[in-house]
């Protein structure tokens, strides 16, 4: 567990080592050689996860809905609780500081995810539209509007803000318990965009992350982190401060 002491100096082994997977993996991505790799893997995936789908009549409904906008606010109502609950997931004398942290972060994030669309102009289809063989659930279930298509899937904002929560968990959770139903949830809250073919493996996995741990080697690990918390901690309710006591 990182320790969340507003006067800790900045990580410099945290920040570099997380800085130089998220490069890596983003170098892996566009160098040819490896880009190559991870294209025939992106295929070998959608196939596998997206063909699932003639399992039967249940499988695709299960996977529509969590496809839908709705699940995605259930999904955002518990991160949500996750970190206003004090001693569920984090301490409670943290609650106050992650929030915060986990807020600093996510705006972090989209911030770069948008940076990267930019400066990049990364436009890239998602399997569905790419894919002649796809099946798509807004074909099986037309009256449900399951997200299934993207015309710019990468880095996948859905997996990204998923990954910045499962990174606080890892970080900041006291019980250990919490960092494997952390992983477990992830990656099932990133599966429903890569059956229904909203997103390459890959945008998850190496832009989702990328964006991620940029994030949190910044917010989380640099005296941003003393900044956030310093802008932060007053704007929370008062009411909320004193029934979460902090330390």
């Amino acid at each position: 567990m990182t320790s969340l002491n507003n006067n800790l100096p900045m990580q410099l082994g945290a920040w570099l080592s997380l800085q130089f997977i998220a490069v890596l993996l983003l170098v892996s991505w566009f160098w040819p050689t490896t880009q190559t790799i991870w294209m025939q893997f992106d295929y070998q995936v959608f196939d596998a996860l997206n063909g699932s789908l003639q399992w039967g009549r249940a499988w695709q409904w299960f996977w529509g809905l969590t496809n839908c906008r709705p699940f995605d606010g259930v999904v955002f109502v518990f991160f949500l609780l996750t970190v206003t609950l004090p001693n569920w997931v984090f301490a409670k004398e943290d609650i106050n500081k992650v929030f915060i942290l986990l807020a600093a972060t996510s705006i972090a994030a989209l911030m770069i995810r948008y940076g990267m669309k930019y400066f990049f102009e990364i436009k890239r289809n998602s399997p569905s539209i790419v894919v002649e063989h796809a099946i798509h659930l807004s074909d099986l279930l037309p009256n449900l509007a399951a997200k299934d298509k993207s015309h710019g899937s990468f880095p996948g904002d859905h997996a990204t803000l998923t990954l910045v929560w499962w990174g606080i968990v890892i970080l900041y959770t006291h019980k250990q318990m919490w960092r494997y139903v952390g992983t477990v949830l992830m990656v099932f809250i990133l599966l429903p965009r890569l059956i229904g073919g909203a997103h390459w493996l890959t945008d998850d996995l190496v832009g989702g992350f990328f964006v991620a741990l940029i994030a949190i080697a910044w917010v989380c690990h640099t005296p941003l982190r003393k900044l956030a918390l310093w802008i932060g901690m007053p704007l929370l309710p008062q009411v909320w401060i004193k029934k979460f006591v902090t330390s």
